[in-house]
Formats: structure tokens, sequence, C-alpha cells
């Protein structure tokens, strides 16, 4: 019974996460493209950091989710990435996981 508590916890956490984070990137890009004295180079930068935040966010977010709470049969709303990606998983950053290949092999 408390594993299953915990797992609703994380789960509630895992999405206050992402709402937070697409609720407040999203103030942000309205607010500059709504305000005239904001649009500078330095605003469109922020954005384009936002836009980067969000998409960071919808596509980590969920495959870690699907990490901590199934049996590893993949995202179920988007198979490809979770299955394919290696950005979110630790893997795939600069030949870290090519290195542990060769170094098992000798």
């Amino acid at each position: 019974m408390s594993g299953d508590l915990f797992s609703i916890l994380w789960f509630i956490l895992f999405i206050t996460m992402i709402l937070i984070a697409l609720v407040a990137n999203i103030i942000i890009i309205l607010a500059i493209l709504t305000d005239k004295s904001m649009h500078t180079s330095t605003y469109f930068y922020i954005i384009n950091v936002d836009i980067a935040d969000i998409v960071l966010v919808l596509s980590c977010l969920p495959e870690r989710m699907d990490a901590l709470f199934s049996s590893g049969d993949g995202f179920h709303l988007g198979i490809f990435v979770s299955t394919n990606s290696k950005t979110c998983n630790g893997k795939g950053h600069g030949g870290h996981d090519r290195e542990h290949e060769t170094s098992t092999k000798n």
C-alpha cells in the first residue's frame, strides 16, 4: 500500500513540474511578445530559451515518468521517443556509452 502511495506522490510531483514549467514559460513568452518595449535581441533570446525548455520538459519528463512507473515497455504516448532517444537517459552525450563498450571488451 505504501508503494502505491509513493508512486502516486511521484506522479503528482512530475505532473506538477510539467504544468509549472509549461505555464511559466508560456507566460514569459506572451509577456515578451505583447510588450513592444521588450522586442530586443536579448528578449528574443529568452523566448528561444523558453521554447527549448518547453521541448525539454515535454520530451524528457514523460520518459522519466515511464522509467519510474512502468516495466520498461516504452512510453505509451510516443514509443519512438522513449525507446530510440538517448538524450534523457544519460547516454549519448559525448560518446560515454561507446567508451564503456570499448572498455568492457578489453
